[in-house]
């Protein structure tokens, strides 16, 4: 009879299992679970890095755009709709963390942690398109250097929507090649799906899924393959099933867009007679135009209304007029565009990145290995592996148009941010391909290359244009801001100031100065700051904080005035109205105290249009009509003011029989338990 082997206990297996080295994990990462293994490290990093911008002032603030897209989600946790009428900006990023909102709470922090999450997704996506274009070992390479790659990091800890539009467009890319392979209609729908969310994060996706419909259509299939023709169509078809959702509910709002209306206004932007290239500077506006202020003024160039969706056409066709009618300036713009590109300089367009970066230690150390370094070796790959594949190919087109974008709208980093994760393998690949030719003999080989990357390199790293290395006053200025939101007063002046010194020119720098002393009740620094910003740039702001400042110092008519220019640069600004018929209506009172009683009534008026939803004008209104005699008037007017504020109070004495005094009487226009009623209280 056999012998039974004794039966040991798992504990027992464990402990004889043999002991895993470092060695053995490592291998394990990068054999077995490369893609996860990328993840986590990407995961890591960014995590580390937020851990860092917790102890940075600002952490719980989002600034520039990110404001619309916080406001934006916060609306949709609420509502599950935006705003009415058609959507300025592309929704899926606000809507994705609109539904983060309604499961962790409102709190910008939120957008940071799942930007960080679809930043490191984006890494392991990245992995996966390079094993599919080279080889796992160039994948894996690539993908230790996105996780590491500075720039990424910051925005992928931010609230834009960047890492969404990155994440999409590579899932989209690697599933366009897949479809290819597999000629399959379901495939190339999924494909097609996918750049329509990518699109719905970033219209301009669009472009790169215009290069994929192309490779549809002309690249001739193997045998049993689908003709080109209906690949586009499949193609075009899942694009639609994304976009049209948005697309309807737009048109249902009034105004047929296919996803967003600032596409016409950033083209322009980017090509009129003042642009520099690489800022969202309205030539009229500045650069802190919103979206009404150029509705508007577009309105009174053509002088008449129109349509969301006209407005963004018109801005459209000021630009292409601008490139047909002044073929030189457009030229050079173009030019300017093109190497500002392609150049290592690092601009943003919602914030200074260098400043971030000096401000930032591990910020400045993870962009120690750029823009400079891993695009001349990625162009010098993309050429050496060109004809390698159809897929290749293909690749190198798409990460290009996010170039052409920059060139064609205005350049920032941002816009050309999702061409690195897929020339990262590139730049690897050539890499190899240049120490495997230094190892060779032939030295026209050698020198070919090294050429090569050198003209490149030089290229990328030059500064021709001899722009300085980030705007240092614009990244105090936003850090003044901050500092301002976190009522840091002093650190805010500070940085104002410190603003000023390298930069008086900067738009607002004043005007914030301006508003701080108003919070801190100067108001004569409100008016040499506000003064100093109406010089550079006349804005409804430093008037309306000027008007504020001439009220508190007694100085009414200076204030009336100074609420009269805010009032002509936006009339349609409630608050402004507001404050404008505040100083009418005391003019008005003014009038009834000396027994003026027709010129109080056309005073109050003039402020009841101003400001209607103010229930103390029809009131006055009504009590100069008392006075003046015309009592069925005065009564009619009183019943409205009940009727739309019932607990207005002056109204409710004056049904318990009150009444203003007659002309020729002591004037009296208020009950006289409330002698310090006046409009706006």
């Amino acid at each position: 009879m056999a012998r039974q082997r004794p039966q040991r206990t798992r504990s027992q297996r464990k402990s004889q299992a043999p002991k895993r080295s470092w060695r053995d994990y490592i291998d394990l990462a990068v054999n077995k679970y490369p893609a996860w293994s990328l993840f986590f490290l990407a995961l890591l990093v960014r995590m580390v890095y937020l851990a860092v911008l917790t102890t940075k002032p600002g952490f719980g603030l989002p600034i520039v755009d990110e404001i619309e897209y916080d406001r934006m989600a916060r609306l949709f946790s609420t509502t599950l709709t935006f705003e009415p009428g058609p959507l300025f900006r592309p929704p899926l990023w606000p809507m994705l963390l609109g539904f983060m909102y309604i499961i962790f709470g409102p709190t910008f922090p939120i957008a940071r942690l799942v930007n960080t999450l679809l930043g490191a997704l984006a890494v392991a996506a990245a992995y996966r398109l390079g094993v599919r274009l080279f080889d796992k070992k160039i994948a894996f390479i690539s993908g230790i250097l996105l996780s590491f790659y500075g720039l990424l990091v910051h925005y992928n800890t931010g609230g834009l929507a960047t890492s969404l539009t990155i994440y999409l467009s590579l899932e989209a890319l690697i599933i366009s090649l897949k479809a290819y392979k597999k000629q399959s209609n379901r495939w190339i729908i999924f494909a097609g799906v996918l750049w329509g969310l990518a699109a719905l994060a970033r219209p301009v996706a669009l472009l790169s899924a215009g290069v994929i419909g192309l490779f549809m259509l002309m690249v001739r299939p193997g045998e049993a393959a689908l003709s080109g023709p209906k690949r586009l169509l499949m193609l075009i078809i899942g694009i639609l099933v994304a976009v049209l959702p948005i697309t309807i509910r737009n048109a249902l709002e009034g105004d047929p867009t296919l996803i967003s209306t600032n596409g016409g206004i950033n083209l322009y932007l980017g090509n009129n007679e003042k642009s520099v290239g690489f800022t969202a500077f309205h030539p009229e506006l500045g650069v802190w135009w919103t979206p009404v202020t150029a509705h508007r003024w577009a309105e009174r160039q053509k002088g008449e209304q129109m349509s969301p969706s006209e407005v963004s056409s018109w801005y459209a066709k000021e630009a292409v007029r601008f490139m047909m009618f002044q073929p030189e300036k457009a030229i050079k713009l173009l030019l300017k565009k093109t190497y500002l590109s392609f150049n290592r300089l690092e601009i943003g367009n919602n914030g200074d990145i260098s400043f971030f970066a000096r401000n930032n230690a591990l910020l400045y150390i993870l962009m120690l290995i750029g823009f400079g370094t891993i695009i001349p070796f990625g162009i010098l790959g993309a050429i050496l592996a060109f004809r390698r594949s159809t897929e290749i190919r293909v690749a190198i087109l798409v990460a290009f148009t996010h170039f052409f974008v920059s060139i064609i709208f205005f350049v920032a980093a941002r816009f050309r941010i999702p061409a690195i994760p897929i020339l990262l393998p590139f730049a690897v690949f050539a890499g190899f391909e240049l120490f495997k030719a230094l190892s060779r003999k032939s030295i026209q080989h050698k020198a070919s290359l090294v050429g090569g990357l050198v003209v490149v390199g030089f290229l990328v790293n030059s500064n021709l244009l001899g722009m300085a290395r980030g705007d240092t006053a614009y990244g105090y200025f936003l850090h003044g801001q901050i500092l301002a939101r976190e009522q840091k007063w002093d650190e805010a002046i500070e940085a104002f100031e410190k603003t000023l010194e390298l930069g008086d020119h900067i738009p607002l720098a004043n005007y914030y100065l301006a508003h701080i002393y108003l919070k801190l009740g100067e108001p004569e620094l409100v008016i040499e700051y506000a003064n100093r910003e109406i010089d550079i740039y006349p804005n409804k702001m430093a008037f309306m904080d000027l008007g504020k400042a001439h009220r508190l110092l007694g100085e009414r008519e200076k204030a009336e005035e100074a609420f009269m220019r805010a009032y002509q640069i936006e009339p349609n600004d409630p608050e402004i109205r507001g404050l404008l018929a505040q100083e009418t209506g005391e003019r008005a009172i003014s009038a009834a105290d000396s027994g003026n009683w027709g010129t109080a009534r056309d005073l109050f008026m003039q402020a009841g249009n101003l400001d209607p939803q103010n229930p103390f004008f029809p009131f006055a209104i009504a009590g100069a009509n008392w006075a003046l005699g015309d009592t069925l008037i005065a009564n009619q007017l009183i019943e409205g003011v009940l009727f739309r504020y019932p607990d207005f109070e002056p109204a409710l004495e004056w049904q318990e029989g009150w009444r203003p005094s007659r002309a020729g009487e002591t004037p009296q226009l208020l009950p006289p338990e409330k002698p310090d009623y006046l409009p706006g209280d």
